[in-house]
């Protein structure tokens, strides 16, 4: 949550709705009653651990359909990249 406190007081969205980190499985326009049928057979939460190597920072709005999104960068977080660096800059502008 400190890095979305922070990403929200550099972009200057701070008054807006706070965001909750969340792992999304399935996008694109996908019927109600498709969506519906998948999580009655899968389950709406998973209670599960998983290990994450690398995350993506990606231009994606409503209005973009998934497929035109685009990947701005890729932080590794493997074990040993994570021992050999312990801060990751980003540019803006």
């Amino acid at each position: 949550m400190e890095a979305n406190l922070r990403a929200r007081k550099l972009f200057n969205q701070e008054k807006k709705l706070q965001y909750t980190p969340h792992l999304s499985v399935l996008y694109g326009n996908i019927a109600s009653e498709t969506k519906a049928k998948i999580i009655s057979e899968i389950g709406s939460a998973f209670d599960i651990e998983l290990e994450v190597e690398s995350i993506h920072l990606v231009l994606s709005s409503t209005n973009i359909e998934p497929k035109n999104w685009r990947r701005l960068k890729q932080f590794d977080l493997s074990y040993s990249n994570l021992q050999t660096h312990s801060t990751t800059h980003i540019e803006y502008g």
